[in-house]
């Protein structure tokens, strides 16, 4: 894989997503006629036919996350897709199986705390789609993450004021869907907009709708570090295993990660970035956010890491 491409959005919600759309048009498109299953409507190229889950999904995201539907509305603009379209996509991440993420606190790592995560892609990914996002809403904390170019929600990400957040899932069962359709893949993305440390950031996470089996591991410049379990409307914290949190993965991939955490040899960048190679030997890359730094490092298998740092928003 190249260098991954960057992009920046900013502004309010349907602008930072007009931004995305317009930077990213030709890998959506290609991504949204890989939904082609699920049958074209007759009036737009590149709208699905939205399923039971789909729409249900689309329906909660705009009653529980309304500004990040309105993201994915200047999205759509952008890149000429319909709205079930994207919600189509969105709707992966209840799948899980992209990989595994890691938060260490500074206890662990001996010096700051880190946020790491694999990023796998699967035969639903051929077309990677990968990009660096500069996001920078009006009103929120500015922040640079990397995600998939047709999604809203980021998989990793830090932001301006030093809390960093990644999110990982496992397939969602019916009961987990049962009070709310919309992916917790959007309470992260929440999150890096709104908080600048880790305890008020749990606390937005223990209380709002969301559907799904995922964990959103949190550190923050502090030094702090946590994970949260979603399954459904029901809120577990993680376990601390050496002053690490691991995410959920596959049983392997969590498996690796906790005897690293349990290893005492301590998690700095280097040991966060073996860790993660070791679990997920066929992760396309690594993403690892260091919250004091407000940077997140990009690690493509055999190439050095490569920082991205927030950028302030423009006036």
């Amino acid at each position: 894989m190249t260098e991954l491409p960057v992009f920046r959005c900013q502004g309010a919600p349907r602008d930072l997503g007009l931004d995305q759309g317009l930077a990213a048009q030709e890998e959506i498109q290609a991504e949204a006629r890989r939904v082609r299953p699920e049958g074209w409507l007759p009036r737009h190229l590149f709208e699905a036919r939205p399923g039971p889950r789909t729409t249900r999904l689309a329906r909660d995201t705009w009653r529980y996350f309304p500004h990040l539907a309105e993201r994915m509305t200047g999205l759509g603009r952008g890149a000429r897709v319909g709205p079930s379209t994207l919600a189509a996509l969105l709707s992966r991440t209840l799948e899980g199986g992209d990989g595994i993420g890691l938060a260490a606190s500074s206890a662990s790592t001996g010096t700051g705390a880190l946020v790491g995560r694999s990023i796998r892609l699967g035969v639903e990914n051929a077309s990677p789609g990968l990009w660096v996002r500069h996001s920078a809403p009006e009103y929120d904390f500015p922040s640079v993450e990397v995600g998939l170019a047709w999604r809203v929600p980021a998989l990793i990400g830090v932001n301006a004021q030093g809390l960093a957040v990644t999110v990982s899932a496992e397939a969602a069962d019916a009961a987990s869907l049962e009070g709310c359709g919309a992916p917790a893949a959007l309470l992260a993305q929440d999150c890096l907009q709104r908080f600048d440390n880790v305890e008020n950031a749990v606390e937005w996470v223990e209380r709002r709708p969301a559907g799904g089996r995922f964990s959103i591991l949190m550190a923050d410049a502090s030094g702090s570090a946590v994970g949260i379990l979603v399954e459904g409307q029901k809120r577990t914290l993680l376990a601390d295993a050496g002053g690490a949190v691991v995410g959920l993965g596959s049983q392997t991939e969590r498996s690796t990660l906790e005897k690293a955490c349990q290893s005492g040899g301590g998690l700095d960048l280097a040991a966060v970035a073996r860790a993660l190679a070791a679990a997920s030997p066929g992760a396309a890359l690594r993403v690892v956010a260091d919250p004091a730094g407000r940077r997140l490092g990009v690690l493509q298998p055999g190439a050095d890491v490569r920082w991205h740092s927030v950028e302030p928003a423009s006036a």
